[in-house]
């Protein structure tokens, strides 16, 4: 009987923390020109830090969070980088729309929208 409900206790737990794993960030908790810490405290930390670039008078950084939606018959993920400049949130939004490499291009187009 022990051996039946420690089944069942960690097949519960298991399940819990299976949901967990599927909690996605909350886009709509977030705003431009929030502080980083401000955007990680709302909808967590990140998947990963694409890449950050620092120039003269700033740093430009590209954070990554993974978005998983549940179809009838699997997984899929999508992610949608952030983009931030001196710690404020400039853009966000689905990552196939940005191209990695061009620090130089997304930190011109935020640093002149600041002006």
């Amino acid at each position: 009987m022990k051996i039946i409900k420690a089944l069942v206790l960690l097949i519960i737990t298991a399940s819990i923390n299976g949901c967990a794993a599927f909690k996605n960030p909350d886009f709509s908790l977030i705003t431009l020109d929030m502080s980083k810490q401000e955007v990680i405290s709302l909808i967590g930390k990140p998947q990963r830090v694409v890449g950050a670039q620092k120039y003269d008078d700033g740093l430009l950084e590209i954070l990554e969070y993974k978005v998983d939606k549940i179809t009838s018959e699997q997984l899929d993920s999508r992610y949608n980088w952030l983009f931030f400049l001196n710690n404020e949130l400039q853009e966000f939004g689905d990552k196939n729309q940005y191209l990695p490499n061009e620090y130089d291009k997304y930190y011109q187009k935020y640093r002149n929208n600041r002006r």
